[in-house]
C-alpha cells in the first residue's frame, strides 16, 4: 500500500457530515486484503481482519471520523444563487470567495464559489459589520432558479464541499488539502491495520471509523456502544498552534510529531494510560501472573453472577471475567468475616450496623 496515495485519495474524498460514501469507498479500497467490513445505518464502518479478532482477548478499537465540515443548501433563490447552512463549525470570516463544489441530483459535483455583496454597493454600517453566513450564498452560474432546477439539477438539501486538492511537497515533507481532520486519522488507521497484521499482539484489534462527528460526535456514540471496546485509541485533527503560542505553551507544532492528549471536553484520560507518566504499566508485565499490569485499568462493575443482559455484548463479557478475574466485593468480604456455622446478618459488619438501626427505633 502506498501511503501518500492513500493520503491523496481520502483527502479528496467529498464527504460532509451525512454523506461520507466516498471516504468509505476509499476505506475499502486501501484497507488489508481478507478484512471484514460492516456498515450500520448510519454509515459507520467497521474493519475486522481475522487475525486481529481472536475473539478470547481484550479488545482495543481504532477510531477515526470520516466526515468533513462544509455546508448544505437551505433555498434557491430567484436569482440563481443558493443559501446555505453550516455543517460542522465554521469561523465565517473565513468563507467568503471559497471554491466549492455542490452535488446535484445525479451525483456530479456542480462547481460553485462563496459569494457576497460587493464593497462597492455596501454602505458604511455594512462595510463595518462582520460578514457573517446569512449574507453569504453559492453561486453556480446559474441565472435564476429555474436553471438551478433544470440545468444543473440541483435543489434543496444539497450538500457542498470546499473545493480543495491535496497537494505534496517532497522538498519539506508537507502536505497541503482538505479534511485532514480527521482524513489523516483515517488513514492512520488504515495503515496500522495493515501493520498489525504481521504482529505478535495479546488484544484484538478492531477499526472503526465513524460517521457525522463535525456535528456532534454522532456516529462514535454508537461505535463506541457497537464495538463495546476495552478501550480506545482515538485519532484526531489537532489544530496547531505554534503560530500563536509562546514556545513554553506550544502544545502542536509542524513536524513535533503527534500530540497526546491528557484531558479535551469530552475525557479526562487515566495516567496510567500515558506512556510518559511515571505510573504507566500499558506495556509492562506482572512476573508472578504473567498478566499485564493494565488490568487494573479495566474492571467490570457487575457481579460475576449478573452478566450483561444484551447479548452482544455477553460474550465479551465473560472473556473478560477470564483475562481479569475481578476482585472479591464486599459481600465476599463480609462472607469470609462470618463465624464457622454463622448465619447471614452475624458478620461484625452487620452486627454493628443492626444495632444502630435498633438503637435509632429504640430512640424514636
Amino acid at each position: 500500500m502506498n501511503r501518500m496515495d492513500l493520503l491523496r485519495e481520502i483527502s479528496n474524498a467529498p464527504g460532509v457530515s451525512g454523506f461520507e460514501d466516498a471516504v468509505l469507498e476509499v476505506a475499502r479500497a486501501f484497507s488489508p486484503k481478507g478484512t471484514d467490513f460492516q456498515e450500520d445505518s448510519v454509515r459507520n464502518l467497521y474493519l475486522r481482519h481475522p487475525t486481529l479478532s481472536r475473539g478470547d482477548r481484550p479488545l482495543v478499537m481504532l477510531d477515526a471520523h470520516t466526515d468533513e465540515v462544509g455546508f448544505m443548501v437551505q433555498a434557491v433563490m430567484p436569482n440563481g444563487l443558493l443559501k446555505i447552512i453550516p455543517l460542522g463549525g465554521w469561523m465565517d470570516y473565513t468563507i467568503p470567495a471559497h471554491k466549492v463544489l455542490v452535488r446535484n441530483r445525479r451525483g456530479r459535483w456542480v462547481t460553485g464559489v462563496v459569494a457576497t455583496k460587493p464593497p462597492h454597493f455596501m454602505t458604511a454600517a455594512e462595510r463595518s459589520q462582520p460578514m457573517t453566513l446569512d449574507r453569504m450564498a453559492v453561486d453556480v452560474g446559474a441565472m435564476n432558479a429555474t436553471e438551478v432546477a433544470e440545468i444543473f439539477q440541483i435543489g434543496i438539501g444539497a450538500p457542498i464541499v470546499p473545493d480543495v486538492r491535496f497537494e505534496y511537497n517532497p522538498d519539506t515533507g508537507i502536505m497541503l488539502g482538505k479534511g485532514f481532520d480527521c482524513r489523516v486519522g483515517c488513514a492512520c488507521v488504515i495503515d496500522l491495520l495493515h501493520r498489525l497484521i504481521e504482529s505478535q499482539l495479546e488484544v484484538d484489534v478492531v477499526g472503526a471509523l465513524a460517521a457525522q462527528e463535525e456535528v456532534g460526535r454522532r456516529g462514535a456514540t454508537v461505535t463506541a456502544r457497537t464495538v463495546r471496546p476495552d478501550i480506545a485509541i482515538v485519532f484526531e485533527g489537532c489544530p496547531a498552534d505554534d503560530n500563536c503560542a509562546e514556545p513554553y505553551m506550544v502544545q502542536t507544532a509542524l513536524k513535533k510529531g503527534p500530540m497526546l492528549r491528557h484531558i479535551d471536553p469530552g475525557h479526562d484520560h487515566k495516567p496510567a494510560l500515558h506512556p510518559l507518566h511515571p505510573g504507566y504499566r500499558g506495556g509492562t508485565r506482572d512476573s508472578g501472573s504473567g498478566k499485564c499490569q493494565g488490568r487494573r485499568l479495566y474492571q467490570r462493575r457487575l457481579h460475576p453472577s449478573q452478566p450483561p443482559r444484551n447479548s452482544l455484548c455477553r460474550d465479551r463479557y465473560s472473556r473478560a471475567l477470564r483475562a481479569y478475574p475481578p476482585r472479591p466485593g464486599r459481600h465476599e468480604r463480609l462472607r469470609k468475616q462470618r463465624p464457622p456455622g454463622g448465619r447471614a446478618g452475624t458478620s461484625p459488619q452487620c452486627r454493628r450496623d443492626r444495632g444502630v438501626l435498633e438503637a435509632t427505633v429504640a430512640n424514636n
